[in-house]
């Protein structure tokens, strides 16, 4: 049942953080451009930190691609989310 729930929340939160980082970039990019410099664009520009978390670890100290860290970076972040998320349905409800 454990890995049942695990699945469901892994790949309902790896659609989610997806979504995310593709809706997040649209400021984060006229951010670092200089275009927009709002309180808005700032407060994207730290989730999206915090939502790619892992790819220094991946692209840096490991030394993977460009688009296999990313890849990875997404899984990690998603794994960090979902793993409680299971953990806290079964043992609460």
């Amino acid at each position: 049942m454990l890995l049942k729930g695990f699945k469901y929340y892994f790949i309902t939160v790896l659609i989610y953080v997806i979504l995310c980082y593709f809706l997040l970039s649209f400021f984060v990019i006229g951010y670092d451009e200089g275009m927009n410099t709002s309180k808005t664009a700032l407060v994207c520009v730290k989730m999206m930190g915090y939502l790619t978390f892992s790819l220094y670890f991946w692209a840096d100290w490991i030394g993977l691609p460009g688009i296999v860290a990313v890849l990875l970076c997404f899984l990690t972040t998603t794994f960090v989310i979902s793993f409680p998320l299971t953990v806290i349905r079964n043992k609460f409800f």
